[in-house]
């Protein structure tokens, strides 16, 4: 395993833990629901073991990735492919995220009921866009790309070999998986527990990691983080947009 990899993951995830954990924490704490009026622990508790917890996981998926990633291909933060072009894996980035957009857009987003809309638009305006380019970005890519995408496929490898069925089935759980993680966050915002709702959320997130995890697999670790910064920085503005247009009475 090469140890210098694995300490440059960890230190990519640093600054998205360290900016992105306290904003985050806030905006769940402030939105989530307590009608029964628990006190809650202190912030300073709840914020220890949530940048403590997001620790223990950066650790472990970067070891994950750096030990069974290059047996199947993988565990790369740059590819050849990625160093002799990088242009494509950048307009790659952007086309994807372009489809994304109009998805959520032109066919999700109108199905969304106002309650809905409103805590999940709300929700990642309070947010804010450095967390969501920090922690989303690098963190969420490290853990369920280098970490959870490598540890599969090389399970897979083992009775697949490792193939592209192998890898393709990688990309595909991890995705999952990383749709899933985005639900309860979502709901504890005040998201209405509809179809609608948990078809957005699983479908969408779905083609954005299989997006994200092919860029991994074939360009690097530094693609799949690349594709997912652009994604919130080409949401962001029009983000804004929708926040600052009047909602109708």
């Amino acid at each position: 395993m090469n140890w210098t990899t694995t300490a440059t993951v960890v230190a990519l995830c640093v600054p998205g833990i360290a900016l992105g954990i306290p904003p985050m924490l806030d905006n769940l704490v402030a939105r989530a629901p307590n009608p029964q009026g628990k006190p809650l622990p202190p912030r300073r508790v709840l914020l220890t073991a949530g940048i403590a917890q997001s620790m223990v996981l950066v650790l472990g998926a970067a070891v994950l990735g750096s030990l069974l990633g290059p047996r199947v291909g993988l565990g790369a933060l740059v590819t050849p492919a990625l160093g002799t072009n990088p242009g494509a894996a950048l307009a790659l980035a952007v086309l994807g995220s372009a489809a994304f957009l109009a998805l959520y857009y032109g066919v999700f987003r109108p199905w969304l009921d106002p309650v809905t809309l409103g805590a999940s638009e709300g929700f990642r305006k309070d947010t804010g866009l450095t967390t969501r380019v920090l922690y989303g970005g690098v963190v969420e890519e490290v853990l369920l790309r280098w970490g959870v995408q490598s540890l599969l496929a090389w399970l897979l490898s083992l009775v697949l070999g490792a193939g592209v069925l192998a890898h393709w089935t990688a990309i595909l759980v991890a995705g999952l998986l990383f749709a899933v993680g985005h639900v309860p966050a979502y709901l504890a915002a005040g998201c209405r527990r509809t179809p609608a709702f948990f078809t957005t959320v699983l479908v969408l997130n779905t083609l954005l990691a299989l997006f994200y995890g092919f860029l991994y697999w074939q360009f690097g670790l530094a693609a799949a983080i690349l594709a997912h910064a652009v994604t919130h920085l080409m949401w962001y503005p029009m983000d804004l947009r929708v926040w600052n247009t009047p909602r109708a009475a």
